[in-house]
């Protein structure tokens, strides 16, 4: 998964950045840098199937 297919993942719930860190468990900070990034951790990635 990437950040931008991260980003259409949190688009398409309607949710914010920080509704979508606080479901993820991670701080906000830490969510912005998963959306910019080229590759988003395969943790995060797996929760975003089960959310």
């Amino acid at each position: 998964m990437t950040g931008w297919q991260l980003k259409l993942w949190r688009r398409s719930l309607l949710w914010s950045r920080e509704r979508a860190a606080a479901e993820l468990g991670v701080s906000l900070r830490t969510y912005k840098d998963y959306e910019n990034a080229d590759t988003v951790k395969r943790s995060i990635a797996l929760a975003t199937v089960t959310l």
